[in-house]
């Protein structure tokens, strides 16, 4: 009845209302059981890009006479910009390293803390700032990785650096605070960055994974992702990962605008891991973790591939398209444990 009135049920609760909140379609065909619609998003960017989403009957859970989303893909025309086989060949522009292989990392750490914590003190909430012991207050940042490259073209030794909760030990899970870009010449700070990034990611994201997804063709790995100029716009971009548990991730893209570093989405969706990137194409495709289904109909695991695209005209990674995939479970014993994707 929702689909004949052009809208449909997203699942998310208005509590003030005490409603779900709905979306609308242009255009709504159906065709036997299955229904066509036409539907007009606002990008992170504000561009309008149109969409085709397919609802079929669900035939896994126990729901009777309802209807799911099987399929979504851009119809939207986009244009993804040049392709250039230099960039695929040598993805990194310029000298690139991390912490890790820095044989100067002690005295760099110790710059940067120093910095950090002398002109932007971070301070623990509720507080008196007028009282005499602030310092009392002070959270101390500690310098956890830094990437040194390319990042804005000043031609001085640059540094993506990421800063976290000082804890008493590497047993101690951390969480990212603040991320700064610095400019430096002859061991001397002569410009800051601040990059924004979501404070509750885990650092480093892959701990518990023992990598971050197995990517070798990305560009240079760090602890918090990768920088490549992926987008092929001749700039260092760094895809950072956040991670708040196990399979559920966030992959933004970091980039320098010739006045500050503008973060966003690369996908929107919680949850993902990277599939697999196509330079040709400047595609990237991500897999949901993966959710167990049991029911009268199916015993198995639901799970979605993403593919998002560079577009060139809104700055901005995309929606290509949404294909949902099932696995049925055919063993016995504790099927959750496991599956192509829960604990992948």
């Amino acid at each position: 009845a929702d689909l004949e009135q052009k809208r449909a049920i997203t699942g998310l609760y208005d509590h003030k209302k005490k409603v779900y909140n709905y979306t609308n379609f242009e255009e709504v065909i159906k065709e036997g059981d299955v229904y066509y619609c036409k539907q007009k998003i606002k990008s992170q960017n504000g561009g309008v890009l149109e969409y085709h989403v397919k609802f079929e009957k669900d035939r896994y859970t126990h729901k009777e006479d309802s209807y799911t989303v099987s399929a979504i893909e851009l119809s939207s025309q986009i244009d993804i910009g040049q392709i250039s086989e230099e960039i695929i060949e040598t993805p990194v522009h310029g000298k690139i390293y991390d912490l890790a292989h820095d044989e100067k990392k002690d005295d760099i750490i110790k710059l940067f803390e120093e910095y950090e914590n002398t002109h932007y003190p971070l301070y623990h909430e509720n507080i008196d700032l007028s009282a005499k012991l602030l310092k009392d207050y002070q959270i101390k940042l500690e310098a956890v990785d830094y990437v040194k490259g390319n990042f804005t073209d000043s031609g001085y030794d640059e540094y993506f650096v990421v800063f976290c909760k000082e804890v008493p030990g590497p047993e101690y899970g951390q969480t990212v605070k603040r991320v700064r870009c610095f400019v430096v010449d002859e061991d001397k700070i002569i410009k800051d960055y601040y990059i924004t990034v979501p404070s509750a990611s885990f650092f480093p994201p892959h701990i518990e994974r023992g990598g971050l997804f197995g990517l070798k063709n990305f560009g240079f790995e760090f602890s918090q992702g990768w920088v490549s100029d992926f987008n092929q716009n001749g700039k260092n971009e760094i895809y950072f990962v956040t991670h708040f548990s196990t399979g559920s991730n966030f992959l933004f893209i970091i980039e320098f605008n010739g006045e500050f570093f503008a973060t966003g989405y690369v996908s929107a969706e919680y949850g993902l891991d990277i599939e697999s990137v196509d330079w040709n194409k400047k595609m990237i495709v991500l897999r949901e973790g993966g959710s167990f289904i049991r029911s009268e109909k199916f015993k198995g695991w639901e799970y979605w591939y993403d593919t998002v695209i560079w577009n060139e005209q809104l700055k901005e990674y995309i929606l290509l398209k949404r294909e949902y995939k099932y696995e049925k479970y055919e063993g016995a014993g504790d099927e959750e444990g496991f599956g192509p994707g829960v604990g992948a």
